[in-house]
Order: structure tokens, then C-alpha cells, then sequence
């Protein structure tokens, strides 16, 4: 009985550990895709909004994330399958 429970404990704390990995690792991928995003925005759209007020900052920064997502999906290559 005691080996067995000593496995089972081995094994909860192994996939807690395996949790928290996948979740740290999570985050650091959230804020890399956001880097990325940021990379690609700030040289092609501008680094800040040209508006002086806030509601009209907000729009064009709206419209510039649509024509950075826009332009993503022209130049996302399509595959499709080929006939043999």
C-alpha cells in the first residue's frame, strides 16, 4: 500500500509541475506573439496614433490593426492538395 500511494503522490506532483510549466510557457508565448505583432506594426503603421483625442486615437488605432491583419492574410500562403 505504501509504494502505491508514494507513485500515485510522485505522480500528482509531476503533473502539477507539468501544469504550471505548460501554463508559464503559455504566457511567454502570448507576450512573444504580442512582440511580434508590435514588431511588425510600429516600422509599416507608425509607432503611436497621430489623433490628439483619445476616442479618434482609438479608431485609427483600430483601423490600423485591421489593415495589419488584412495584409496578413494576402501574403499567408494557401496550400491545397495536389493529385497524384
Amino acid at each position: 500500500m505504501g509504494l502505491e500511494q508514494d507513485m500515485t503522490e510522485n505522480l500528482q506532483n509531476d503533473l502539477k509541475g507539468a501544469f504550471f510549466r505548460w501554463i508559464s510557457a503559455l504566457k511567454r508565448h502570448c507576450r512573444s506573439l504580442a512582440e511580434t505583432t508590435m514588431f511588425r506594426f510600429k516600422p509599416f503603421l507608425g509607432g503611436s496614433p497621430s489623433s490628439p483625442d483619445f476616442d479618434n486615437k482609438a479608431v485609427e488605432l483600430f483601423i490600423k490593426c485591421a489593415a495589419l491583419n488584412r495584409i496578413i492574410q494576402i501574403a499567408k500562403l494557401h496550400s491545397c492538395q495536389v493529385g497524384a
